[in-house]
């Protein structure tokens, strides 16, 4: 998760009354977003309120064959044959 928006006070001078930001989380295949949120909510405290701004489901896992993974593995072969190409995260 990073925080990619932050709001924040309204003069340079003042303290402000409320502070935004806005998460943006990548979630895995064998996570789920109730379950980032409850995470997310346990490292900021109950001070702060952890609302998600739109309701999403997991997506599921992208498949490891088709033209890029293909592509890569002709380059792999090319330049170090005989390596196996793994992909993870």
């Amino acid at each position: 998760c990073v925080p990619t928006m932050l709001e924040g006070g309204t003069k340079a001078n003042a303290l402000p009354p409320t502070a935004t930001a806005l998460v943006n989380c990548r979630i895995l295949p064998d996570e789920t977003p109730q379950a980032t949120q409850e995470w997310l909510q346990k490292i900021v405290g109950e001070k702060i309120t952890v609302t998600p701004i739109e309701k999403t489901t997991a997506s599921p896992a992208s498949p490891l064959d088709g033209v890029v993974p293909s592509a890569v593995k002709k380059v792999a072969e090319k330049y170090w044959p005989g390596v196996r190409v793994i992909p993870f995260m």
